[in-house]
């Protein structure tokens, strides 16, 4: 239902990428694709909040890219759900939001290695420099190649995304204010 939604082919594997400023990156993401799909046609890109203009100079990718409008929050997660992996090669992030969106719902990351990116996917992803156009492609290769290892980064990212529990957070933050007041003695 998703995939008819969107017009997704149900019989490729879909990678994610998001975004379209400059740092996104998302000219190494087209020449990530383009590397893919020399080894195995059956690949898309799922561009959330793209634009044509991201594609301009890549256009023998367009049947290979998926360009989706920035969509609703409540909308996210049914894209996570029909995706294989989430690939961020991001020149820098403040979080890197989507990284945790997708371990969240249990996805492999190939992500860059810089900024904010390895704190919030610590162990979780394959990390590489932001410009490494082979090593995302060898990564992303290797995942959907090896089912195991597939299934150990989706462990791996569900483990990882408990740490940024929002509830626990809150409970954690009152759990300090409480022990602070208490030392008060009112």
């Amino acid at each position: 239902a998703i995939s008819k939604k969107f017009n997704i082919p149900l019989s490729k594997k879909k990678i994610l990428i998001s975004g379209d400023m400059f740092y996104k990156n998302n000219e190494i993401s087209f020449k990530v694709l383009e590397r893919l799909i020399e080894i195995n046609k059956d690949i898309v890109f799922i561009h959330i909040g793209g634009s044509k203009k991201d594609t301009s100079t890549f256009k023998k990718l367009k049947n290979n890219i998926i360009q989706l409008p920035f969509i609703e929050r409540y909308e996210l997660p049914n894209i996570y759900k029909i995706i294989d992996i989430l690939l961020y090669p991001s020149i820098y992030e403040g979080f890197g939001l989507p990284v945790l969106e997708a371990m969240s719902c249990g996805k492999p990351v190939v992500c860059s290695n810089n900024s904010s990116i390895p704190e919030v996917a610590g162990d979780a992803a394959l990390m590489s420099d932001c410009n490494d156009v082979e090593k995302f492609a060898k990564d992303i290769l290797k995942i959907l190649d090896d089912k195991e290892l597939y299934l150990s980064m989706a462990s791996r990212s569900l483990k990882r995304a408990e740490i940024f529990n929002l509830e626990q957070f809150h409970y954690n933050l009152i759990k300090i204010y409480q022990e602070e007041l208490d030392k008060l003695n009112f």
